[in-house]
């Protein structure tokens, strides 16, 4: 399983929710050069899942884990048909 370590003190890219963009927008992150990828899947089974470099967390763990972040990004997209 893909394990982050020394995470202290970077940059943490959070994505909110899953749904039929998440896998675009973990794309669009990774061609801009961003690897610290987490996800908060609000319906999660498990604590924790790691899907390649990308971690999935339930909201509970996402916010133990992150708790140690110096600085988080948060992501959520916003579908341009769906703007008013």
């Amino acid at each position: 399983m893909y394990q982050r370590t020394g995470k202290r003190g970077k940059t943490e890219h959070v994505i909110l929710g899953v749904d039929v963009w998440t896998s675009d927008l973990i794309e669009k992150l990774k061609k801009s050069g961003t690897w610290n990828i987490s996800v908060i899947d609000y319906e999660a089974e498990a604590d924790k899942l790691a899907l390649g470099s990308t971690i999935f967390y339930s909201p509970k763990l996402a916010k133990q884990e992150l708790a140690i972040t110096k600085k988080i990004v948060f992501h959520k997209y916003l579908d341009p048909r769906m703007r008013g």
